[in-house]
């Protein structure tokens, strides 16, 4: 399940009409992404100018994610069993529950449609997400695998 964009505004610019980083900021971002392959919001993080919150919340605000908040979630010990740690740990994702031939995960970057793709693959399920903090699902994929 992919999800289309409610807010025609490019996350740096949600940004700065917050208040949570200045056009330089951004500007330092933009130049920096130049010559890799990381995202915005992960340059933004590794810049120390946005927490993990502001781009999760930005991206709701982008495209409507529904958040999960794993830490108060009930895992589902079957859907565990469909995915491995290792590959958690790779996809940033946490399995939450099974139902039927549905695995429902929180995923740190659900905008990676060739991650979800491969889970759908990897699992044989189909993957329906909710996007979470990057530190939540780390967390978590520690504390079942």
């Amino acid at each position: 399940m992919f999800f289309e964009r409610k807010n025609d505004e490019k996350i740096g610019e949600l940004l700065i009409k917050r208040g949570t980083i200045t056009r330089d900021n951004l500007n330092k971002a933009l130049e920096i992404q130049k010559t890799s392959n990381a995202v915005i919001g992960d340059i933004l993080i590794k810049m120390g100018v946005v927490s993990d919150a502001d781009i999760v919340q930005a991206l709701i605000d982008q495209y409507g994610f529904p958040f999960i908040n794993t830490d108060s979630y009930d895992i589902n010990a079957e859907a565990v069993k469909c995915l491995g740690g290792e590959t958690a740990v790779k996809c940033e994702c946490v399995p939450l529950d099974l139902i039927g031939e549905i695995l429902v995960i929180a995923i740190a970057n659900p905008l990676d449609k060739g991650t979800i793709s491969e889970l759908e693959k990897t699992t044989n399920k189909k993957i329906r997400t909710f996007i979470g903090l990057r530190s939540d699902i780390l967390g978590k994929i520690k504390k079942i695998y």
